[in-house]
């Protein structure tokens, strides 16, 4: 019988190169999730953080996992750390640079341990792939580090390139025989395309991937921001989950939180996830230890744990908690929130002491956290008063709040005072000469997150913060109930209209050798379409949001004040829409004139089973009272009204069904032609 197997490395204590926060955290709940939810032995998952993973420690656990997988065995290969280049030794990369993983042991400008190039990953891939196709390579990491960007915000996983000639090199360690002919590799940089594996990427070649600050924990959490979004998904996954449906699903969240990162996937993209068809979801977390009237869980953040939310504790062994609700032993409520782990305080127990270690909980009411746009102020003088109006103004903001500490803050406030050139400790440096004072707004990635505003401009400043805080709270709202009978049955599909103007033809990504990660392209100016499609076997009710480039959200279907149905095992053909780019985006940075300008856009459903009218919550006229009482409703009104109270009440998972489904693609500004 096959086995599933798992290499999983983080790296955070480089002793020689900057230091990051969330690689070993990524890889502990990458294998907490391989466990509990997809059914991998942890004898079967070699775990490597830190001195563990130095270059001989890497190359070594992977040449034994190639020699160790069977036939058809199910293979996992995560990656988080730094990325790097480094001189292509072996004539085969038309950069001239190899793309690299950052063992621990590796230095710049110049080291004993070299980085292990994406040649030498793939020479031991191509041994794996000659026993299994059921491959998943996961790097949470990038190799591209010359975007102009302010010192604010969550670290980028990439170090400047190895300097050194190839002639300066150590030789190569890829055999003279099986070095290969000129080659390009996927839109992310890692290997070529192929069909044995999936790969999934935290950005694309010329990107970075960030690291993130969830707000369980206060800030002191942090993961990879694909490897934290990725592991909710992956949560949420049944047998027959493909990749595609993750990966969508995952790119949004990601793009919400940081605009310039764009997560790509590539390979055999339309499989089930992790190549698993023979296990059934867990809907459960083990309860690890308890002392006194406290418990630990075994998952965190990025399990989506939040405090206030609830569990019944059932016996061990306990898969259907509705079917044995007579064996139910006590109920627990969330107090603390860790990476990988939660404390909670049992709130009921029948018999006294029945909750022990091994027991089973199962989420019985969420609490949504508190989703307000976090902001912080740099330093500045305020011989006039206005930073301390704009603060006070946002504190009377239910969407926007001031944050306690700057690794709290998505996002960070700047008074730039005029300048005629720039010094290279220039604050928000992509904002170049101001010949006047000028607010500037910089998030997570330090890029700007909205155009700069004159100083007496606060009102349309916090406007806008209200307005992008709105688009990331819609953009992720979810049903946490693992037993929605509507997940899963709704999927979107985009069609593009022909040259006759007459046809429409499903579009979908390009086939290898596509440079675009999985995802569909379109230009401005295309006609699309969105196609809904359900394979439930009820009908149901359903409203559809573009979620644009500027954080915008408009409502596609249906129109405003309807309330129109979708029948059971139904398809839905919205009105065409032509794309558009707005005016101000980019809004900064340094963009290469010879790459296209572009962003990622999605589009979400929102689906009920009962009447529901939500074109109240659209950007562009929202109003205070919510159409509904339903969970999906009162999750909607805090989104884009802020909530009367500081926290919301857990919402009782199963009173009333609900699902959502996406679907991302870029937008691309056509080349004009020279």
């Amino acid at each position: 019988m096959p086995i599933k197997r798992a290499l999983l490395i983080g790296v955070d204590a480089y002793p020689h190169v900057p230091p990051l926060n969330g690689c070993v955290n990524d890889a502990q709940v990458m294998r907490s999730v391989l466990v509990d939810s997809f059914g991998f032995s942890a004898d079967h998952i070699s775990l490597l953080v830190n001195d563990q993973a130095t270059r001989a420690g890497i190359l070594s656990a992977l040449d034994a996992l190639v020699s160790d997988t069977g036939p058809d065995d199910i293979v996992v290969f995560h990656f988080s750390g730094h990325g790097s280049r480094i001189a292509d030794r072996e004539g085969d990369e038309p950069s001239g640079f190899d793309s690299t993983i950052v063992p621990f042991d590796a230095a710049r400008p110049v080291g004993d341990a070299p980085d292990i190039t994406d040649d030498e990953i793939h020479l031991r891939l191509e041994a794996l792939a000659q026993k299994t196709g059921f491959i998943t390579l996961i790097f949470d990491s990038c190799h591209s580090g010359t975007i102009t960007r302010d010192d604010f915000g969550e670290r980028a996983r990439s170090i400047p390139a190895d300097t050194r000639l190839a002639s300066e090199l150590p030789p190569s360690p890829i055999p003279a025989d099986r070095r290969q002919p000129l080659r390009a590799a996927g839109p992310s940089g890692w290997m070529p395309l192929a069909d044995k594996y999936v790969l999934i990427a935290g950005c694309r070649d010329e990107e970075q991937s960030y690291e993130y600050r969830p707000p369980e924990g206060g800030g002191a959490v942090v993961h990879g921001a694909l490897t934290y979004f990725l592991c909710q998904q992956l949560r949420r996954a049944s047998a027959t989950t493909s990749y595609r449906d993750v990966f969508e699903r995952t790119a949004a969240l990601v793009n919400a939180v940081n605009n310039p990162q764009h997560p790509q996937m590539e390979g055999r993209i339309e499989r089930a996830v992790f190549g698993v068809t023979d296990f059934a979801p867990a809907a459960f977390v083990r309860i690890l230890e308890r002392e006194g009237d406290a418990v630990l869980l075994a998952a965190g953040a990025a399990h989506g744990m939040t405090v206030g939310s609830t569990f019944g504790a059932f016996a061990q062994g306990t898969t259907d908690p509705k079917a044995s609700a007579a064996a139910a032993i006590g109920e627990v409520e969330i107090t603390e929130v860790q990476s990988v782990t939660a404390l909670a305080r049992i709130r009921r127990e029948e018999p006294a002491g029945g909750i022990v270690p091994g027991a089973r909980a199962f989420e019985q009411a969420h609490a949504f956290r508190d989703q307000r746009l976090t902001v912080a102020f740099a330093p500045a003088d305020d011989v006039d008063g206005k930073v301390a109006a704009l603060r006070t103004r946002i504190e009377g903001s239910r969407l926007v709040a001031v944050a306690a500490g700057e690794a709290q803050a998505s996002a960070c406030i700047y008074r730039l005072a005029a300048r005629a050139e720039l010094s290279p400790s220039s604050p928000v440096p992509q904002a170049g000469a101001l010949a006047e004072a000028r607010w500037a707004v910089v998030g997570t990635t330090g890029d700007l997150l909205m155009p700069l505003a004159p100083l007496d401009e606060t009102n349309a400043l916090v406007e806008n913060l209200e307005r992008l805080a709105k688009y990331r709270q819609a953009l992720a709202i979810e049903n946490a109930d693992p037993h929605s009978r509507l997940r899963g049955h709704f999927t979107l599909a985009l069609q593009r209209l022909g040259d006759d103007r007459q046809t429409w033809a499903e579009a979908t990504p390009a086939p290898a050798p596509s440079t675009e990660g999985g995802l569909i392209v379109f230009d401005e100016g295309d006609i699309i379409r969105v196609v809904i499609r359900s394979s439930h076997d009820a009908p149901v009710f359903v409203s559809l949001y573009d979620f644009g480039l500027s954080a915008s959200i408009g409502q596609i279907y249906p129109a405003r004040g309807a309330q129109e149905m979708l029948r059971a095992h139904g398809e839905l053909a919205c009105q065409a829409q032509r794309l558009g780019l707005p005016a101000v985006y980019p809004l900064a940075g340094s963009i290469d004139p010879a790459r296209p300008v572009e962003g990622l856009e999605s589009v979400k459903l929102f689906v009920t089973e009962q009447a529901a009218d939500f074109s109240a919550f659209a950007q562009d006229g929202v109003r205070s009272d919510a159409a509904s009482s339903s969970p999906l409703a009162m999750l909607l009104s805090s989104a884009f009204h802020g909530r009367t109270t500081r926290d919301m009440e857990p919402v009782p998972l199963g009173d009333e069904d609900w699902t959502t489904a996406s679907i991302s693609f870029v937008l691309r500004r056509r080349l004009k032609e020279v």
